[in-house]
């Protein structure tokens, strides 16, 4: 056989043996889904908590940006994130457990509709990490979005829910924890596509959380710290209220 042959037999047999292997390696969602859960804490650890109070701080270096996030959340499924960035205002969404509703310097006070309804409602389920199956009724494995680090392979699931676009989430094919996720975000300008990577895992008691996410909207690059978070803290229901402010209906938005 010329050299020019072997190689070419070489690097077929190569390309059918990474194939086979791949094809061997992939794993239904509900396997993936299942290892997350229990890489997080699980159902037992997570079913001890019955509130959650989150401070995080905001950074954008290229556009000079820094704040900070609020988040407090209960098992009734009420939750609020306030968002204060210095020169821009204040930005808050929530969730009465019935309505879900949005307040910012642009849009005003707003009754979330459609894709943006669907988004907080998701959002401010209480344990929705360990509900993903419930949330959205049709999840399936799919190649990653982009490479994996250095050292790492991915795991990764489209999950679609019913109005929002696809989301893809990726894991770690070891540890079994988060690292990417991708997806479009509805807004009241339009669909607007975000990238969000989680890193700097910790134990809080007996669960884990990411300490640091960057996340991608657009053109806009932010980093994100966490601080502090508290669960089982009482939450007085006045935090999550709805403003005072006569709100207007949100602009339904599906996925086309």
């Amino acid at each position: 056989m010329s050299g020019n042959h072997f190689r070419v037999a070489l690097a077929g047999a190569l390309f059918i043996a990474t194939q086979t292997q791949a094809i061997a390696a992939e794993r239904s969602p509900d396997a993936i889904i299942a290892d997350y859960e229990q890489a997080i804490g699980g159902s037992v650890a997570w079913g001890r908590h019955r509130s959650v109070h989150t401070q995080r701080e905001l950074a954008s270096e290229a556009m000079q940006l820094r704040g900070t996030e609020e988040q407090f959340q209960v098992a009734s499924g009420k939750a609020i994130s306030i968002t204060t960035l210095p020169g821009l205002g204040t930005f808050r969404q929530g969730s009465t457990g019935s309505a879900r509703w949005s307040e910012d310097p642009i849009n005003g006070l707003r009754i979330l509709q459609g894709a943006e309804d669907e988004q907080m409602k998701i959002e401010s389920t209480w344990n929705a990490e360990l509900q993903l199956k419930k949330l959205f009724p049709t999840i399936r494995t799919v190649p990653a979005p982009a490479p994996a680090k250095a050292g790492q392979s991915y795991e990764c699931v489209e999950l679609t829910a019913r109005q929002t676009h696809p989301m893809v989430m990726c894991f770690d094919s070891q540890t079994h924890l988060q690292v990417l996720r991708k997806g479009q975000q509805a807004t009241p300008q339009g669909d607007v596509p975000y990238t969000v990577t989680f890193s700097d895992w910790r134990d809080v008691g007996d669960v884990k959380i990411p300490f640091a996410q960057e996340q991608t909207t657009g053109p806009m690059t932010m980093t994100l710290r966490t601080l502090d978070v508290v669960f089982d803290k009482p939450i007085a229901d006045s935090v999550f209220q709805m403003p005072r402010t006569r709100p207007v209906a949100g602009k339904a938005r599906a996925k086309n």
